[in-house]
């Protein structure tokens, strides 16, 4: 086997997708980043879209992820949430939540956040999975 094609075959084992899409957990320096941190919070505005609860759902303890680099970027989000004293369409309508508190009888949810966004057309999938928190 000549060099050229060994190169060609070390090359496709990277593209191929079988080590290119890996998940890589996200450090702590990028969920302090200004993009991860703008994310988590359209992560938890989204998260309350699909819960059926009138009240709104805060976070509690730490919020992990992880980053899918591919030619599309890809992030998982897992944010536990917890019930609140403010009614969503409230915090809905002015934009914030920073007057909320987080109720320690409250109902608790994971939220599973996925966004997968095409960097060349801008296209974005979304998606949430809830469980018992």
């Amino acid at each position: 086997m000549n060099r050229s094609l060994l190169l060609f075959v070390f090359m496709a084992m990277f593209t191929d997708g079988s080590l290119a899409d890996e998940k890589i957990p996200l450090t702590l320096e990028e969920m302090k980043s200004e993009e991860v941190r703008t994310l988590i919070v359209r992560a938890q505005n989204i998260c309350n879209s699909g819960l059926d609860d009138a009240k709104w759902f805060g976070l509690y303890g730490d919020v992990t992820g992880t980053k899918e680099l591919t030619p599309r970027t890809k992030y998982e989000l897992r944010l536990a949430l917890t019930e609140t004293d403010c009614v969503k369409s409230t915090v809905t309508e002015s934009g914030g939540s920073s007057g909320c508190q987080l109720l320690t009888s409250g109902s608790r949810v994971i939220c599973q956040f996925v966004l997968d966004h095409d960097v060349e057309t801008g296209a974005e999938i979304i998606g949430v999975d809830f469980t018992p928190g």
